[in-house]
């Protein structure tokens, strides 16, 4: 019992630190599109 809950929770962090990344990864890239849609080419080049 113990290992199958070892490799569940295993399997659980790892999907959840997964997930962690997609998600910083879309944030970090979502606002960078829009800004260089919308703003100025000199506020891209700031960052």
């Amino acid at each position: 019992m113990t290992e199958a809950g070892g490799d569940l929770r295993r399997v659980f962090l790892k999907e959840m630190v997964h997930l962690c990344l997609v998600l910083a990864w879309e944030a970090v890239n979502r606002p960078a599109s829009s800004r260089r849609c919308c703003s100025t080419p000199h506020l891209e080049h700031s960052l």
